[in-house]
Formats: structure tokens, sequence, C-alpha cells
């Protein structure tokens, strides 16, 4: 039989008398938080080198399926919680923090999806371009909340595309419209929020404060609302363009000069 691991390309022949397929999660300390249906395939005599590579590719995929809490009532311990995609020995810090503001309990789910964006159909706010992987914050809550929203982000992959750190800034999916657009403009309490940019700072819990870290590389937004996020920027204008663009405005700046030498008629 021929197992494939297709999202790392691997390939191999195993015969079925060497191999045992079991639940992953008979395994690994951190598989609950995996697709219940993933299976480990075991060879009996190398099961602890096989296990090893299994965790290697596990830790190197991405993060394992929606995460879900349940937090408390407002002004009761578990109403402000810290939700990470990835695992505490990991030092990516994508996740978000949660408060409920509410008289009730209620669920909250986020997942990270190592996917293209935008997708066929979507469209980007104009001239912005969108990082790969998303963000999915969902919660049953109906009353008042608050969440702050991080995603970290690869320097490769932003010099890769051309983008400019500084400009780099959340997004979030109009599922209605199909249109992703700067996550500041999802606030529903907008009497209540302070929406302001904060440029290379620390991520506060204000509602409406928005901003990035370019020392520790991510993004981040406070809101009110769920949604699908993903990180946009601006890329960095041709050396072209700016030649254009300045030869331009020195042309216009001639022209007034010169209108202003011309002497008048009479």
């Amino acid at each position: 039989t021929t197992y494939k691991l297709s999202k790392h390309g691997y390939t191999g022949r195993l015969r079925r008398r060497d191999v045992r397929v079991t639940p992953i999660s008979n395994h690994l300390p951190f598989a609950r938080k995996l697709p219940p249906m993933s299976l480990c395939i075991v060879p009996r005599p190398f099961a602890t080198l096989l296990l090893s590579l299994v965790i290697a590719l596990l830790a190197n995929s991405g993060r394992g399926g929606p995460l879900t809490v349940t937090v408390q009532p407002a002004g009761t311990p578990g109403s402000d919680v810290f939700l990470k995609v990835s695992e505490p020995r990991e030092s990516n810090d994508t996740g978000i923090r949660f408060l409920n503001k509410s008289s009730e309990s209620g669920q909250v789910t986020i997942e990270f999806r190592s996917e293209t964006v935008p997708k066929i159909g979507e469209t980007v706010a104009a001239g912005f371009v969108l990082l790969d992987g998303t963000l999915d914050v969902h919660t049953t809550l109906e009353g008042e909340k608050r969440v702050r929203c991080r995603m970290e982000y690869d320097v490769r992959g932003v010099r890769r595309l051309g983008l400019r750190r500084i400009s780099l800034r959340l997004f979030r999916l109009d599922e209605s419209s199909a249109r992703w657009v700067r996550a500041r403009r999802a606030i529903r309490n907008v009497r209540r929020a302070d929406v302001r940019r904060l440029a290379d700072q620390r991520a506060d819990f204000i509602l409406g404060h928005y901003g990035f870290s370019s020392a520790e590389s991510y993004v981040w937004a406070v809101l009110d609302v769920n949604s699908i996020y993903a990180i946009g920027g601006l890329p960095v204008p041709e050396p072209a363009s700016g030649i254009l663009l300045g030869s331009g405005g020195a042309l216009l700046l001639w022209r007034l000069v010169r209108g202003r030498r011309r002497p008048r008629a009479g």
C-alpha cells in the first residue's frame, strides 16, 4: 500500500503487515486540537523514528484545527481569556484576547488557516495586497464583547511581495459583499470606540485602537465583532513610478512659476 503525506509531497511504500494505523491522539499530547479523524501510520519496527517525523511534520504544517473555549459572564473569573493558535513552545503569538462584557456565558472559537487570499470572487481594498493565512474568530455570544486580534507575519513573505512594513494592517472579510476591508471599519459600537492607529507600538486593549509592531512582526486591532481576518499592506513604489511622479511635479512647478513671471497685457 502507498501512503502519501500530500501536504509535504512525501510518498513511501509500506507493507500492511509492517504498519498499524491508530488515532493520532494516542501518540501526541497536543492532538486534542487536531481533527478527531487524524490518523498516525506507525511502522512496527521503526515506531519511534516515524513518530518523531510525524511530530516534526505537524509542527511545520501550521495550526491544527479550531480551538474552542467557554468564556464566563462579565465580572467573573474566565470572562477575560487569551487564545493562541500555536503551541506554547512556539514563538508565534497569533491569537486573540477576548473579553465577555455580557451577563451570559458562551463559546469562542478561533482557527488559523494557511490559505491563499483573496479567493476567487473576493476583492480587496484598492491598492492593498494580502498575505497568505487567515484567522477565523467566531463566538456564540450575542451581547457586548471586546476582541483584540493579533496576527504575526513572516518578514520574508512581506519582502517577497514587495510590501512596506509600515503599511501593514489587519483586514477583515465582509462576507456579505465578499470584500476584504480594513478591520477598523468593522466596529459596531462606534460611540464607545477610540479609533486610532498606533504605529510601531505594542498592542493595548482599547476598543478602536489598531496598529503594528515592526520589532515583533505583528499587526493587531481591538474590535467587537466576529470575522475572518488577514494581513494586508501597500506595495513599495517602483523607481520608475517615483521618477515619473517627481518629473510631473517639477513640470507643474515650472509652469506655475512661468505663469507668474509672464507680463500682463497693457
